[in-house]
């Protein structure tokens, strides 16, 4: 069961940091077209905190301190944050009634990143990572 949240985890930060440089060469093109999007920010401090605080929780590796304690609480915020946030999404897909082939595709990537994202949750919770 260890090797599941190792797994989750490494995927998790993988997925995560993929995302962050889609968005930021998406940001850079659409800044390039002469649009702007406030809340673009936002994700983007969002990705960067949370590869980061994962990134620093590896490198605490099985220490028993308060830093790390204080570490994997706030990446389990983070991670409970963006479950939420997905399944908001997937509610908001199905609500709207968006049923078209790519949106399937798309719901079935979100469900797979919350499974990971809950994986993960686990092991943070049970202090396996």
């Amino acid at each position: 069961m260890e090797r599941i949240y190792k797994i989750s985890f490494i995927t998790y930060r993988f997925v995560l940091g993929l995302f962050l440089i889609f968005s930021v060469i998406g940001k850079i093109l659409v800044g390039v077209a002469g649009h702007s999007g406030q809340k673009d920010y936002l994700v983007f401090t969002f990705l960067i905190i949370t590869v980061g605080l994962l990134t620093v929780l590896n490198r605490l590796h099985k220490r028993e301190s308060l830093t790390r304690n204080i570490v994997r609480f706030s990446v389990l915020f983070l991670v409970v944050t963006s479950i939420i946030f997905g399944i908001y999404s997937l509610y908001d897909t199905f609500i709207n009634n968006y049923h078209s082939f790519g949106d399937i595709i798309m719901n079935i990537v979100v469900i797979l990143f919350i499974l990971i994202s809950l994986a993960l949750c686990m092991g943070l919770i049970k202090d396996k990572i």
